[in-house]
């Protein structure tokens, strides 16, 4: 998609890779978020927001292997901590994947 692309553009300019990958692929979600990676989720209608329209950012697995999130759009669920499954769920069923995986 064009919107996809201008952001990889952003994102090789500021020396970052982006990595598009699906729902099937949450081991590699959770491998990179362990490498200090963020991921962007483009969330599916209806689920963590209640809209139709939404994404969020993981920013890290706990101990207990839960994964953190910052959320633009809610400071209450900013910070907290979500299963992998209940994660998976909320990304979108896209072909190019919902989960994109931002790093050095």
């Amino acid at each position: 998609s064009i919107q996809f692309s201008l952001i990889v553009v952003r994102f090789s300019h500021d020396c970052l890779s982006v990595k598009r990958v699906g729902k099937n692929r949450m081991s590699e979600v959770v491998q990179s978020l362990k490498q200090g990676k963020l991921v962007v989720v483009i969330c599916a209608p209806n689920t963590i927001s209640g809209s139709s329209g939404h994404y969020i950012v993981l920013t890290g697995v706990d101990a207990q292997g839960y994964i953190t999130i910052a959320d633009p759009g809610s400071r209450s669920r900013t910070g907290k901590v979500y299963s992998v499954d209940t994660i998976q769920s909320y990304g979108r069923n896209l072909e190019d994947g919902a989960f994109w995986i931002i790093g050095k």
